[in-house]
């Protein structure tokens, strides 16, 4: 996946990201010491993302974005991936979404005065509206599915 820049020059000589098609694969035959849920996370978000269809590029400057969707010629959103959202980790992945916001001038997502960024993952209003309780936590449920796609050599089409 390219830097976005208005300049396909510069898109060509910048660093790229690469994602893999498949989970199943990073997590069966890549070489690591640990399991890092954050990348695998931001892996399938590329994945769906491509799979919708978006033209997905990252946005760096002083910080990084992990996404940023182009659509014609204006980029429409921006999203950041965080598996564990933290105090050691808050101010670069909210700077890296808030500097894309401002390049682009994407007002959808941004906090207001006072309020503390929003999260897509936040399930605290079906908790409070609807009484709801979740069987297990998002780490649980991503280990679940870091797990069952180890399984699944040939991927999720199973």
């Amino acid at each position: 996946m390219s830097k976005f820049d208005y300049s396909i020059k510069k898109q060509i000589q910048n660093p790229k990201k690469i994602y893999c098609v498949d989970n199943g694969f990073v997590t069966s035959l890549g070489f690591r010491f640990s399991q890092n849920k954050g990348n695998l996370l931001e892996n399938f978000v590329a994945i769906e993302l491509k799979r919708m269809g978006k033209e997905i590029y990252y946005h760096k400057e002083n910080f990084e974005c992990d996404f940023v969707i182009k659509d014609k010629l204006k980029i429409i959103e921006a999203i950041q991936v965080c598996f564990d959202f933290n105090e050691k980790n808050e101010k670069r992945e909210l700077n890296g979404l808030l500097e894309a916001m401002k390049k682009f001038d994407l007002k959808k997502g941004k906090p207001r005065k006072g309020e503390y960024a929003k999260m897509i993952a936040d399930i605290n209003k079906a908790k409070r509206i609807l009484g709801w309780k979740p069987k297990r936590n998002l780490g649980d449920s991503v280990n679940s599915l870091i797990k069952w796609y180890g399984t699944k050599p040939r991927g999720w089409k199973y």
